[in-house]
């Protein structure tokens, strides 16, 4: 399930970024007030370098042709060579900025990114950077907005305006497009052709078009939006956190022209920290931190989920670390039909990052084989001599040995004459058959093994029975 795992110095709340075998990744150290930059070998996880930025990262990099662009916490910008981590330029965008969510969208060697200040006003900016040498090309300043990273489609940046206000901006100058009024966004917007998906601090999931409503989705009143709507196959994703560690948290998918609720999932999940999905192959990934144990610790756990993107079946989970607490912030960076995932890790005093590869999002099915009853006869469970086919006379154990090294097993199921006679969730899989119908001896064994991906593999045996 897992070709490899690997750790970083400082804690990881960014989304890795997966491009040409490598894979980037940003911490935050706050023990040393510092930050690295990280690439490790998708393949073999290795790690071919590390950048010092002396300051913490918790946005995600951007990596373009042969260069890797990152934002620290307190302004500064960096751009990096993509093969030796070699600093090629870095530049500090302004006293008192703040780079906590948004990571740099490059469109046309130009980078946007948002900030926002931490001299109380609060006031944040929208950047437009020359990617060549960090020169500014624009900045402008909404007011009273938040640093959610933009999204740059022909043309056009889609970023919070005033007072968090979902704008559009003129990608070449700056000016101001149009306003969304009350349309307050708590995620980074997405973009679909015309159409922009956003979460709302009052809990709406939004779909807007040239600055008016499309539709709008209201969450229920115990559940907020943190994390930015996914879109594939005509679909809407997001998740709706729960502050209470006594409520659940939900996967939600909705028809993405409509807004109509297709499927939600109860993650039975307690004190999660909220889900950003990641799709691919017909498949959602979802990330939870599950908390395992309440007050005083609030112990967490990060498990790996994924469900049918259509129908929102789950197919397995992969629970992660060793840790006695982890958590994760981000999404999964899927890739060669592989899922990286990064989480802080704690032990003790200890705080580190956990970047884990996941081996494939297709998995096989379980190895199966029937034990018991062999060719031979049987009277009361024993077995006496080797015979052609099997002869059973009185109760016998049916025995399976059922193995998966991908997702691990479920279960297992028995079916004497095609009805189900009893399931066993935990090895030995076994089941005790008694009983007997008069003046009819020959019956189909049937068991079936079940992974936690869903998959079965079927072990049929034809026997006869007396007794």
């Amino acid at each position: 399930m897992m070709p490899w795992n690997n750790t970083t110095v400082g804690f990881i709340e960014s989304s890795p970024s997966i491009v040409d075998g490598k894979v980037f990744v940003t911490t935050a150290d706050f023990a040393n007030w510092g930050g690295y930059i990280y690439c490790f070998d998708m393949k073999t996880g290795s790690r071919l370098w590390v950048y010092d930025g002396h300051d913490e990262f918790f946005s995600s990099p951007t990596v373009v042709n042969d260069r890797v662009f990152a934002c620290s916490l307190n302004g500064h910008f960096y751009c990096l060579n993509v093969l030796t981590g070699e600093e090629i330029w870095s530049e500090k965008l302004g006293s008192h900025l703040l780079f906590e969510k948004s990571s740099p969208a490059i469109v046309d060697g130009k980078i946007f990114i948002c900030s926002y200040k931490d001299d109380g006003s609060y006031n944040g900016s929208i950047f437009c950077v020359n990617a060549d040498d960090g020169g500014i090309i624009w900045h402008i300043s909404p007011g009273n907005n938040h640093d959610y990273s933009p999204a740059v489609v022909d043309g056009k940046v889609y970023a919070a305006g005033l007072n968090n206000q979902l704008s559009c901006f003129d990608a070449v100058n700056g000016d101001l497009l149009w306003t969304c009024s009350g349309v307050v966004l708590s995620t980074h917007p997405s973009v679909l052709n015309a159409s922009v998906f956003v979460g709302t601090q009052d809990g709406r999931i939004c779909c807007v078009e040239n600055g008016s409503i499309h539709w709008q989705y209201q969450a229920t009143s115990n559940y907020i939006i943190t994390n930015p709507p996914t879109f594939a196959y005509g679909r809407v994703y997001t998740g709706l956190y729960a502050p209470s560690i006594s409520t659940p948290d939900i996967i939600l998918c909705l028809n993405a022209e409509t807004g109509a609720q297709q499927w939600s999932r109860n993650l039975e999940e307690k004190g999660g920290v909220g889900y950003i999905p990641a799709v691919a192959d017909g498949k959602l990934i979802v990330l939870s931190s599950y908390m395992y144990d309440y007050p005083p610790d609030f112990d967490r756990i990060v498990t790996v989920h994924c469900y049918n993107a259509a129908s929102g079946e789950p197919l397995w989970s992969y629970t992660l670390g060793n840790g006695k607490d982890n958590y994760a912030y981000n999404s999964p960076g899927i890739a060669d039909g592989k899922i990286v995932v990064c989480t802080t890790e704690t032990k003790n005093s200890l705080v580190w990052g956990g970047v884990y590869c996941l081996g494939s999002l297709e998995y096989s099915s379980p190895n199966v084989h029937l034990l018991k009853p062999e060719c031979a006869l049987y009277v009361h469970n024993k077995k006496v001599m080797p015979l052609r086919t099997p002869l059973i006379i009185g109760g016998i154990d049916i025995e399976v040995n059922a193995t998966d090294n991908q997702s691990g097993m479920n279960r297992v199921e028995f079916y004497i004459d095609a009805q189900l006679a009893a399931n066993d969730t935990a090895a030995p899989y076994e089941w005790n058959w008694t009983g007997w119908t008069p003046f009819h001896w020959n019956h189909a064994i049937k068991v079936i093994a079940y992974n936690n991906a869903g998959n079965s593999t079927i072990k049929e045996l034809t026997v006869r029975k007396f007794f």
